[in-house]
């Protein structure tokens, strides 16, 4: 019995957003890693037709560290609520039947919520 209740609370923790799977973390690290890899490797491509003629070498830095950090700053843009959007969807498919008990236990629409946001 004291298995199946630790089950159940694992469970929750998962549906809660309080506990992640390490092979969820792992996928989404290896996601975010791969966007950052493909982002500054196609800098070259972007900016190679805006230095072709430039001799200033402040002006050819300029151009590039804007590229440089415009693709940065595009990757640290972490909205919460899409990301619990994509995770709440995540979940509603390994634990369908969990997610719908849970919806119509507190009359919501199925949106879960952290602790961390706003109801």
């Amino acid at each position: 019995m004291i298995a199946v209740a630790e089950a159940a609370e694992l469970q929750l923790a998962v549906l809660k957003g309080k506990l992640h799977r390490t092979e969820d973390v792992e996928f989404i690290m290896t996601n975010r890693d791969s966007a950052i890899r493909a982002r500054l490797l196609a800098i070259p491509a972007r900016i190679t037709r805006l230095l072709i003629g430039k001799t200033d070498p402040n002006e050819i830095r300029d151009l590039l560290n804007a590229k440089i950090y415009g693709a940065l700053n595009s990757l640290v843009a972490y909205d919460p609520a899409v990301f619990s959007k994509q995770n709440e969807e995540y979940l509603a498919h390994l634990f369908p039947d969990a997610a719908a008990n849970l919806a119509n236990s507190n009359g919501g629409n199925g949106d879960l919520v952290s602790d961390d946001e706003p109801e």
